[in-house]
């Protein structure tokens, strides 16, 4: 029978840690989408020709920001809180996936 023991108190780090280097990497593909988002929607110059884009972009935009502060509010989370450390770990990731669902569901500039 093998016993287990509880987690030493550094391994707090393990989870943050690797979702910032996956949130990082991810970052550098998802941040020219978002420039490629507002090419493909060109024609789309002025706020009130196209709500629905600008709102969309708007959107991508506040989505890309909040992804960067979970990245950042994780690690105290994961230090402080056991029980937060998986949830605050994914958090970024998904942002940056709704992030991904917002630009391709966008309609192409008339």
């Amino acid at each position: 029978m093998t016993r287990t023991t509880a987690p030493e108190r550094g391994d707090w780090s393990r989870v943050p840690s690797l979702s910032t280097l996956v949130t990082t990497a991810c970052l550098m593909f998802v941040l020219p989408l978002r420039g490629f988002a507002e090419m493909a929607t060109d024609p789309c110059y002025e706020p009130g020709s196209c709500p629905r884009t600008h709102a969309a972009l708007a959107l991508a935009d506040r989505l890309l920001l909040a992804a960067v502060l979970l990245t950042a509010l994780q690690w105290p989370l994961a230090y402080l809180s056991r029980r937060a450390r998986l949830p605050a770990g994914l958090a970024p990731g998904l942002t940056l996936l709704a992030v991904v669902v917002v630009l391709f569901t966008l309609e192409p500039g008339a």
